[in-house]
């Protein structure tokens, strides 16, 4: 687990709510408070989709994809205040970890999953990234190689940041 203060506020609220940056995490959950208070569950609910569908996206934990979430966090958003408060919980995808994970000596079915916390308040924004593994284990090989990635991400994305470590 890493944590980063972003330099850049405007630049990664821009990718995230208005491009499609952060288009292909899921969304696990995401707190606005500004206007008005939303709180979004990312889980899909199990009746809303057809069987087919249903299975297609419980292999993702059964989250929704950010990208079919941000126009509604964008006009929770959009306005002339910013919000005092805003969480975000995004993870990575089954493809992403298994990914990350090519070549190393980890096997992506210990790994339950990656993630990026992004929270803003009093005009900070800090983001840290999380390793969920099956088991425990001593081994912080798919910790490293996430936070690299995470750090990687930011850097490709030219959003500049401070390591809090």
């Amino acid at each position: 687990m890493e944590a980063f203060q972003i330099d850049d506020v405007r630049g990664f609220m821009g990718h995230m709510l208005q491009k499609d940056t952060f288009d292909d995490f899921l969304l696990c959950e995401a707190e606005i408070r500004g206007k008005a208070s939303l709180e979004l569950d990312g889980h899909l609910p199990n009746d809303f989709y057809s069987p087919e569908e249903s299975e297609e996206r419980s292999s993702e934990g059964g989250f929704s994809s950010y990208g079919d979430l941000r126009p509604l966090c964008f006009e929770a958003v959009r306005g002339k205040h910013t919000p005092g408060y805003m969480k975000f919980v995004f993870g990575a995808t089954n493809s992403l970890r298994r990914e990350i994970l090519s070549g190393q000596d980890v096997d992506p079915e210990d790994v339950t999953g990656f993630y990026i916390n992004a929270m803003f308040r009093d005009g900070q924004l800090t983001t840290t990234t999380g390793t969920s593994m099956r088991t425990f284990t001593m081994d912080k090989t798919a910790e490293t190689l996430w936070d690299q990635w995470f750090r990687n991400f930011l850097e490709r994305v030219k959003i500049s940041y401070t390591n809090m470590a």
